[in-house]
């Protein structure tokens, strides 16, 4: 499923949740994925920690509220605000956190959700192992102009081994790789 601001959330979509360690929840048919990934990073002394996943839609809103208010408190208008807040903060329906197959990974001592994360050895790590366990960086640096997301290093989607490591291999996003598969 292709979950963005051009792709809304299907209606009706459901999604059975299963709650990890630390009490987030996520499609239960990911948990044993996550857990692996989380067992070899800890084996190579990497700390995982889920900091977000599976979202509701009324919490999509208020995160964005919250953001268009950050964006106003810097001088902008209620309209520009909004415009900048949905690059940060995807719109209610159009959040892959509705779908229970995004994570928002950080580690215990890193939890800021900034550009800066991406220099951790967690964001590292994850980088380059996240896909042997069916994820993918969902909103890479140079992909801004297709995701129409800015870069978050902290935010993995599941996407299955297979797939995973075709995106990693060519370098591309989700929407480019869907492109090909449907093109």
């Amino acid at each position: 499923i292709l979950v963005n601001p051009d792709n809304y959330l299907p209606e009706g979509f459901t999604v059975e949740l299963e709650a990890s360690a630390n009490g987030f929840k996520m499609d239960k048919r990911i948990v044993p994925h996550w857990q692996e990934m989380y067992d070899a990073a800890k084996a190579d002394g990497i700390d995982l920690l889920i900091c977000s996943g599976y979202r509701t839609l009324e919490k999509s809103a208020q995160l964005l509220e919250n953001q268009v208010k950050t964006q106003m408190a810097k001088g902008l208008s209620r309209a520009e605000a909004e415009v900048e807040a949905r690059r940060w903060v995807a719109p209610p329906g159009t959040s892959e956190h509705h779908t229970g197959l995004a994570l928002d990974i950080v580690t215990p001592t890193n939890q800021m959700l900034n550009a800066a994360f991406a220099k951790t050895d967690t964001a590292i790590w994850l980088a380059d192992n996240a896909y042997k366990y069916g994820f993918i960086l969902r909103f890479p640096k140079d992909k801004e102009d297709i995701t129409k997301i800015v870069f978050e290093p902290w935010h993995y989607r599941f996407v299955g081994a297979e797939h995973a490591k075709k995106i990693f291999e060519q370098k591309i996003c989700l929407e480019e790789y869907i492109e090909k598969l449907v093109g």
